[in-house]
């Protein structure tokens, strides 16, 4: 406070007990230190704190906000404002953990506080809610005993208006007040410098900034002057009164008050009239716009030409003189004309008139309309006796049609759907019968432009034109016989491939006659251990199949698959999973006859197997190796390139001569997408993308150029093909895929790519080109969440269309992966059918990359309806279609689709509480806040463990008795939370970030489900968006509340890389 007040305060403050208590908890966030005057944190818009004070010496730092009062700091008498360092924060919507502190503050001077606390710019009508806890007192750096974990009470600032205060000790509104707790702790000394507050906030409102002139300041604009009676802000416009009518305006026969009016870049709705502004004006007619509903003292006093009042608003109050002195008749029109006439009459007007103009209010809301969306339009009636019918048209109802229309009493409203692109006149003709009782008619036209929101809905029966022909026997699928396969995981299984290989059969008939449609086995066989020394150590050829959260392949999983007209399946495997530390490479007997099990399970079915090498802990940056010297300089390494090329030989010699007696229905696949710029990836000592042990501390990256890499793919091509046909028997004739440049179908068509020189005999009539497609990648890549639209559909067309070259050359093209990787969206299954069609009408087989999200392999069926639905039709096949679920949300029956709901969190009681820091993975290993901040952030982990991934953990609960627990997966992909459900009727689970990774693109989506325990697959998931669940918590339905009860941890993952910083379960 100013030293004039000091004397006025005194006798209040001298009656304030002597404080001995203080408290808090947690860490600064958004945090600006610097001088006082010019602590730049309250340059930044937003809501925020500071620590405030006042010992019995008035020393103080104020708790208020008005001017740049909060910037003074005085100490031992003096002014310290540019010596004190402070720490003020800005306070983020929702909930948050901070500190604020003044250091350079000597207050030895005194020996107790009057005043203390935490100051906010919030003001008192914004905060119904906040509550401030767990706040913790420092004094010099040492906590205030008994000053920790306590509640600070809600008090304000002095000032007019108020503010919001938390105060340690202080008077609530300048009143002694006993909601002030003041023995909250043992004050023994006061600061010789520091003064520090930890402390969580909760329900901190959102802040909307405010634009153009303060309220208060005056403005005119044509014939009146205004004065801002609320600011405008980027949500709302402001208001204005006008309080003075010009010279000019007196004289004016007609003045027209307008709806709005504009001043320093923001918009402001004319709401009143004050008083005398039109007294003894001159004009005989005055129309005021809709926002006026205030007419102040003698407004139009002594007007006495005034024959004509438009009234376009409903008028709240009109003061009693308001129209005194009015000697002739006015006409009153407008709106709410009984209503405004009766005020008007009874503000002085000697004589009225009410005339019924008839009125159509229409609000439109389709602004921002999509295809798939509905907008709404309303009309509304006035002054008039009945709306008797209306007829709505829209000029084209392939872009618009009207939906749901509805009359009630003066009120007609419709939908506006957009079904497709482009613009339409909407037209409305409305009958109705004036106060008189004559009949009229008022017609109403509107152009809406429909943007394209792309495609929704179901995909129907008629769009599925794709047929794909299926063999009616197998060729491969000969007599049963039992056989023990080397190293398998069971004893013995049944094999019915008969070995056939047909010389004089091309890919590129195959995959028009026999492949059908393809499936992938994904993140199964070529899943990896976490660490160099936990794939040495694994002697079970199952811990790396399941080590992505996959469950253990079963015959009848495959069989489902086949079920649906899948009729090839590709199954990627990593094949240094197990491989000898000898410098031999080779492959443990369990791995191969691992992977020999899973492809007898397909060859038993009839179907087409691919097998290939695939990442496999990105080994294949051996073949770029470098090494540096002290400058960083880097060079060839030659040792692990050669290397590189003695493992693939082994590998391939020993896949060759393990599967060479199999069929023409088990196919060999070089690569999977490391041929091209990954040739270059950084690997360590160890020669993969993980280190050896602790001392193989750095990755090198390959120095291959473009056009080495294109000639390094080419010879890996080329050694592949020769491999596999020296090893003989039917590996002579197998088909074999070649891995196009990164598997990107532009980078392929490049001249510079070059596919490999088979056999004389065999041509190209064995070989075939694999790429993949993801496109548009916001809607198919991991955690899509985007549109597909016809221009999305029209460019998958253009980039198969350039895959001619290699069908016209006698190739077979096969798309190795295509998907959806969210299914849960409008339009996956139009991009899936028209992918198939355009695939084949350009004689490409697709392989669906599937990893769980569209079959439910526990079950051994499609997760969705419509996909279950797709497939069949287009092979014609009877696979399940139980499920009443589509991919868009819509169930089969009409019934509501399964779902999350979210809910503040406010005012629900908080039970179990985490805190701390858990870096989620984003697939880079990386941990460290600079992750969020600079391109090449964060340190990269070396090793799975969840103290590298979540070093910060801290629980507790407010609920007696209460065992919910959280953990976590090693490499930090998954939490797993186990509610204690004796104690949560309707769990809800909220989420808090550090601020820099509160981002959409940092957090992206969030996916909840069920597991068996800490490190398990995830079950019975669901995704939402992060606009959906941010700031909010998530409501457990009973679905997943009944999967608990035999899964019983909350399986939960993000599709980015947050910090996650607090997840706390409430009682919903």
């Amino acid at each position: 406070m100013r030293k004039t007040t000091k004397k006025l305060l005194a006798a209040v403050l001298s009656m304030a007990m002597v404080v001995t208590s203080f408290t808090g908890i947690g860490a600064a966030n958004d945090a600006k230190t610097a001088s006082a005057a010019v602590s730049s944190v309250w340059k930044e818009d937003g809501y925020h704190a500071y620590l405030y004070y006042q010992t019995k010496t008035w020393d103080y730092r104020d708790p208020l906000k008005t001017g740049k009062e909060y910037s003074y700091v005085q100490a031992g008498g003096q002014d310290v404002t540019e010596k004190a360092e402070i720490t003020d924060v800005l306070l983020k919507e929702g909930d948050g953990e901070y500190t604020v502190k003044i250091s350079g503050v000597d207050l030895t001077g005194a020996d107790a506080f009057n005043m203390m606390g935490i100051s906010t710019d919030i003001p008192l009508k914004s905060a119904d809610s906040i509550k401030v806890t767990d706040a913790t007192l420092k004094i010099d750096g040492n906590e205030v005993e008994g000053a920790a974990g306590v509640e600070l009470p809600h008090t304000k600032s002095y000032e007019a208006n108020g503010y919001s205060v938390f105060s340690y000790t202080g008077y609530d509104g300048w009143n002694l007040s006993s909601t002030i707790p003041f023995k909250q702790g043992k004050l023994t000394t006061m600061p010789k410098s520091d003064i520090e507050i930890s402390f969580k906030i909760t329900g901190v409102p959102k802040f909307t900034k405010t634009y153009g002139k303060k309220a208060g300041a005056t403005f005119t604009s044509g014939n009146y002057t205004y004065k801002v009676t609320t600011a405008a802000t980027e949500d709302t416009n402001g208001k204005v009164a006008i309080t003075k009518l010009s010279t000019k305006g007196k004289k004016a026969k007609t003045l027209s008050v307008p709806n709005t009016v504009k001043a320093s870049g923001a918009t402001y709705t004319v709401s009143a009239v004050n008083a005398n502004v039109f007294k003894a004006a001159k004009a005989t007619s005055v129309t005021l716009g809709k926002g006026v509903t205030k007419i102040a003292s003698s407004a139009f006093a002594n007007c006495k030409k005034l024959t004509k009042l438009v009234v376009n608003g409903k008028l709240s109050s009109v003061a009693k003189n308001a129209f005194k002195g009015c000697t002739k008749k006015i006409s009153i029109s407008g709106s709410s004309v009984d209503a405004n006439a009766k005020k008007i009459k009874a503000a002085g007007a000697k004589s009225i008139k009410k005339v019924y103009t008839p009125i159509f209010a229409t609000k439109y809301a389709t602004s921002g309309l999509v295809s798939g969306k509905a907008g709404t339009v309303a009309i509304t009636a006035e002054n008039v006796k009945s709306v008797t019918k209306v007829t709505a048209s829209s000029a084209d109802e392939k872009i618009i049609k009207i939906k749901n229309e509805k009359t009630s009493g003066l009120t007609y409203s419709a939908e506006i759907f957009g079904v497709a692109a482009g613009s339409a006149k909407d037209t409305f003709k409305i009958a109705y019968k004036r106060i008189d009782g004559k009949t009229a008619t008022k017609t109403i036209t509107k152009d809406v432009t429909v943007a394209d929101g792309g495609f929704y809905g179901q995909l129907e029966d008629k769009d599925i034109t794709l047929r794909v022909k299926l063999p009616e026997t197998s060729t491969n699928v000969g007599e049963e016989r039992t056989v023990s396969i080397k190293g398998g995981t069971s004893a013995n299984m049944t094999v019915k491939d008969n070995g056939t290989v047909r010389k004089d059969v091309s890919t590129q008939w195959l995959i028009e006659n026999e492949m059908g449609e393809g499936v992938n086995l994904g993140n199964t066989l070529e899943a990896t251990l976490g660490t160099y020394a936990d794939k040495v150590a694994a002697t079970d050829a199952t811990v790396f199949e399941q080590a992505w959260g996959q469950p253990i392949t079963t015959e009848a999983y495959i069989q489902s698959l086949r079920s649906y007209g899948f009729n090839t399946i590709r199954i990627p495997v990593a094949w240094s999973n197990m491989d000898s530390e000898d410098g031999t490479y080779t492959i443990n007997e369990k791995y191969l006859g691992r992977v020999e099990e899973v492809v007898n399970y397909a060859l038993n079915c009839g179907m087409y197997v691919i097998v290939n090498d695939h990442w496999d802990s990105q080994w294949w940056g051996q073949f770029g190796a470098c090494k540096e010297d002290a400058d960083g300089k880097k060079t060839a390494d030659e040792t692990k390139r050669a290397e590189a090329w003695k493992r693939y030989s082994r590998y391939w010699t020993q896949i060759c001569d393990r599967f060479k007696d199999y069929s023409d229905h088990l196919i060999f696949e070089g690569a999977n997408e490391e041929l091209g710029d990954r040739l270059n990836d950084a690997i360590y000592e160890s020669g993969y993308c993980v280190p050896k042990d602790d001392n193989d501390t750095k990755a090198i990256s390959g120095n291959l150029t473009e056009d080495e890499r294109y000639e390094m793919a080419n010879k890996i091509n080329q050694k592949f093909v020769d491999i596999v046909r020296s090893t003989g028997g039917n590996n002579a004739y197998r088909h074999l895929l070649i891995a196009g440049y990164d598997t990107n179908i532009d980078k392929t068509c490049d001249d510079k790519f070059k596919m490999p020189t088979d056999t004389a005999e065999n041509g190209t009539t064995k070989l075939s080109v694999s790429v993949h497609y993801y496109t548009p990648w916001d809607f198919c890549g991991d955690g899509g969440s985007g549109i597909y639209t016809q221009k999305d559909k029209e460019a998958t067309e253009t980039y198969f269309t350039k895959m001619d070259k290699f069908y016209n050359a006698g190739y077979g093209i096969i798309m190795g992966e295509f998907s959806v990787c969210n299914p849960k969206q409008e339009g996956v299954a139009q991009w899936l059918n028209d992918t198939m069609t355009i695939a084949a009408k350009h004689h490409i087989l697709p392989v669906l990359w599937e990893t769980n999200q569209y079959m439910d392999k526990d079950n051994c069926k499609m997760r969705y309806n419509d996909i279950a639905v797709l497939y069949n039709t287009i092979t014609g096949s009877t696979g399940d279609t139980s499920s009443k679920i589509n991919t868009n949300g819509t169930t089969t029956d009409g019934s509501i689709a399964d779902y999350l709901e979210t809910t503040n969190v406010n005012n629900l009681k908080a039970g179990f509480e985490w805190t701390g820091k858990w870096y989620k993975n984003g697939g880079g290993n990386l941990v460290g806040d600079d992750i969020y901040t600079t391109e090449e952030g964060g340190t990269k982990v070396t090793k799975g463990s969840v103290e590298a991934f979540v070093p910060e953990s801290s629980s507790k609960s407010s609920i007696d008795g209460d065992t919910t627990e959280l953990g976590f997966n090693d490499w930090g992909y998954q939490a797993f939370l186990k509610i204690d459900l004796s104690k949560y009727k309707k769990p809800v689970v909220a989420f808090n970030f550090l601020d820099i990774s509160d981002t959409e693109d940092f957090v992206e989506t969030v996916t909840i489900g069920t597991s068996d325990k800490v490190g398990g697959s995830g079950k019975n998931t669901y995704d939402l968006k992060y606009s959906e669940f941010h700031g909010k918590g998530i409501v457990l339905n009973d679905t997943l509340l009944k999967a608990l009860e035999t899964e019983p941890y909350l399986y939960i993952t993000f599709a980015g890389k947050p910090a996650v910083t607090g997840i706390t379960v409430y009682e919903g």
